[in-house]
């Protein structure tokens, strides 16, 4: 998909996911990951936690 991305649609699409890569190799591992961000309360979060939320979910998911 991400290729896809990459060549197809609009031109600031394909400049996003130009060369654009996943760790990510395992489907249920990427399950997993959506439906935990999906389950976050983005509008109660401070702006400041954001990143280190997102990097500690990346982090999590790398090690698994």
């Amino acid at each position: 998909m991400l290729i896809h991305l990459g060549t197809h649609g609009s031109h600031l699409v394909q400049e996003i996911f130009a060369n654009a890569s996943s760790f990510i190799r395992k489907p249920a591992t990427l399950s997993t990951l959506v439906a935990e961000i999906d389950k976050l309360d983005w509008y109660s979060v401070h702006k400041e936690g954001l990143g280190d939320l997102y990097e500690g979910l990346l982090e999590k998911n790398a090690s698994e």
